[in-house]
């Protein structure tokens, strides 16, 4: 999956929302005509967070996943950085793991532990 695509992924799974620059019937709810294509999460116009550079981009996402996902999303970075699974009952090294993560790191467990809970690969929207 190419940079853009892992942004444009996380930014669906986070609740932004695309809409065709050539609608531009769709309002705010200020009442503002949306100049872009893209809706953040309440509603407002802007521009997508860059979730493989910005580590403050991805603590927001993080803070999407349900708990589920979240244990899945520390297995899989361990697993990322490490290529290996979780090293059992060693809760510090798993902790400075993902403290130490970058945020393309972060971005792809994040990717992938979404996926895996939802059950698959496919959805979301295609290239942009």
């Amino acid at each position: 999956m190419s940079p853009n695509r892992q942004r444009i992924a996380i930014a669906e799974v986070c609740g932004w929302r695309y809409v065709p620059e050539r609608d531009v019937s769709y309002h705010t709810p200020a009442g503002k005509v949306v100049p872009g294509p893209w809706i953040d999460p309440q509603g407002e116009p802007g521009q997508l967070p860059d979730y493989l550079h910005d580590l403050n981009a991805m603590d927001v996402a993080l803070h999407t996943l349900k708990k589920a996902e979240r244990r899945l999303f520390v297995s899989i970075l361990w697993e990322l950085q490490n290529g290996s699974p979780e090293p059992g009952d060693d809760v510090d090294q798993v902790i400075w793991g993902c403290t130490t993560a970058s945020a393309a790191q972060r971005a792809e467990a994040f990717l992938l532990a979404h996926h895996r809970q939802m059950g698959g690969l496919g959805g979301g929207t295609g290239e942009r």
